[in-house]
């Protein structure tokens, strides 16, 4: 783990922020320009990979990986991502354990309205989301405090965490999205 010294340092994007995370999973090459440039932005994928996605590493137990992280405003319009997207603040990733297949089960759901047609193991890896999904909603009181935002995608194959500020009475914002754009 990096020392509170090299916290302080400027990110390179082959930099090791956590045990189980490094830049260059939480960032696309195409947006590292704009994060290199901003601390502050530094700072808070920092704080992603330490308050949120280390500690949900830990409790899952298995790997996960970030289908997407730090996103800038270009790369978000692209997408036609949220408008006030987390993302763009280095404040949330989209999650996935390892192995799911999420671009099969993804395309899938683009290409058909209903759940008539899944094959066995495009339901078996929805279930993986979803259980993970399940295990966040267990810790946050706990072990993921940092956790702002919670979001379920069980059509695109993915689970999106973020480091909002919890609302009134420590309340978070929750949300079953369909695809990019759906966040709360």
């Amino acid at each position: 783990m990096p020392t509170e010294r090299q916290n302080m340092q400027p990110l390179k994007y082959d930099d090791i922020l956590t045990d189980h995370w490094r830049v260059a999973e939480l960032c696309r090459p195409d947006d590292w320009p704009v994060l290199q440039g901003d601390e502050h932005l530094q700072v808070h994928l920092r704080a992603l990979a330490a308050t949120v996605l280390e500690p949900l590493r830990i409790l899952a137990g298995h790997p996960l990986i970030c289908i997407s992280g730090y996103r800038s405003p270009a790369h978000n319009a692209g997408i036609n991502g949220a408008k006030q997207s987390q993302h763009m603040l280095a404040n949330a990733a989209d999650i996935v354990p390892a192995g799911v297949e999420w671009q099969a089960l993804r395309a899938h759901f683009l290409r058909h309205a209903g759940f008539e047609e899944f094959t066995a193991k495009m339901a078996a890896d929805q279930e993986m989301v979803r259980q993970l999904d399940l295990l966040v909603e267990h810790h946050l009181a706990d072990e993921l405090q940092a956790v702002g935002g919670v979001g379920w995608y069980p059509n695109s194959g993915w689970c999106h965490l973020d480091r909002r500020a919890r609302g009134p009475g420590g309340h978070i914002s929750r949300w079953v999205g369909s695809d990019f754009g759906s966040e709360s």
